[in-house]
């Protein structure tokens, strides 16, 4: 009778530990070739840039108002263009087929850059994209759809007709701008970023300088509703976005000349005629909600904290509204 081999506790030990190592050496190959992505969209916003908003889309398009109505606007089509027909396939299985961008796994950040002209804009997308061929691809899927664009003397961009520019950094991300400037002044990385003191954590966050923030809100409203002309001293702000329940903006205003005691007084007016605010035309309800329920902080000499929240039902309703102005804008159809 043959005797039965022992092992001892060490080389059972030692055998455990090496499956060990060697299933973690295999989760971080996993993750670093194919999930791990390094943001770094934000690092694309060319200098001059005024006002910024990032989105952090594994966050943001996981939250059920974004996915039920904002994110079904990414397969429909423009409008038809003569001797263009409607291709079989939904634009994502074409842009996946064109390009091997699969975006509803390799799509994770959305940067929106404007400035330093008024007519100046940048759209930067990151994520896990192929560095090479995507512009082609996208020239083919542009293209089935009746759009007309054409390479730069040097191949590196996209050109519309109307003078819209796509390009693609070095880094792999994706950049549309308003002209071929602003794209060429977007491929390489600037501390721009930092210098607007954009959040780069979380499900989103935005910063503007003071004359944007003006330039949103008209002199002739500032006059109907007086706490508004709070805008008038503001030098800066940036801001973050906590997506749950409520969905909740706290921002930071620093100031140019007036107390922080008086910008809060001011903001607390402002709370309490929201009423009147949401009685003129042209005003969308988003704002008066967040008016309402709006609280301010002293935050140092000339800093105010500001937080303000809507719920579930109000941002399914802005989503909602948001898309049928989409599509009207664009001429969107299913």
């Amino acid at each position: 009778m043959s005797e039965r081999p022992s092992f001892s506790h060490r080389r059972v030990f030692v055998g455990f530990a090496l499956s060990l190592l060697a299933a973690a050496g295999a989760a971080i190959y996993l993750y670093v070739a194919y999930i791990r992505y390094d943001r770094v969209a934000a690092l694309h916003l060319p200098q001059g840039t005024a006002a910024a908003l990032r989105l952090d889309l594994e966050k943001v398009v996981l939250y059920e108002p974004v996915r039920r109505h904002l994110l079904p606007l990414a397969n429909e089509l423009p409008p038809g263009r003569s001797g263009a027909q409607v291709p079989a396939r939904t634009r994502l299985e074409r842009v996946q087929s064109a390009t091997g961008i699969e975006l509803g796994v390799d799509l994770r950040e959305l940067v929106l850059g404007w400035g330093p002209g008024p007519a100046d804009w940048v759209l930067i997308v990151g994520g896990r994209f192929p560095r090479t061929g995507v512009l082609d691809g996208l020239q083919r899927v542009l293209g089935e759809e009746g759009a007309v664009w054409h390479r730069s003397s040097d191949g590196a961009a996209l050109i519309s007709q109307g003078g819209i520019a796509l390009g693609q950094a070095v880094d792999g991300t994706l950049i549309a701008a308003s002209n071929e400037a602003s794209l060429r002044a977007a491929l390489p990385l600037t501390d721009t970023h930092q210098r607007l003191e954009l959040p780069t954590e979380g499900p989103g966050g935005f910063a503007l300088q003071g004359d944007r923030v003006r330039a949103l809100i008209p002199v002739p409203l500032r006059l109907l509703v007086p706490p508004l002309r709070v805008v008038d001293d503001i030098e800066h702000v940036h801001g973050d976005l906590a997506l749950g329940p409520e969905v909740v903006l706290s921002t930071q205003l620093r100031l140019q000349s007036a107390t922080a005691e008086q910008v809060v007084q001011q903001l607390q007016q402002l709370s309490q005629n929201a009423r009147r605010l949401a009685a003129l035309p042209g005003v969308p309800a988003g704002p008066v909600q967040a008016a309402e329920r709006l609280a301010a902080e002293v935050n140092g000499p000339q800093e105010v904290r500001v937080t303000a929240s809507w719920t579930r039902d109000e941002v399914d309703a802005a989503a909602r509204e948001l898309a049928g102005v989409l599509r009207t804008l664009f001429g969107w159809a299913s």
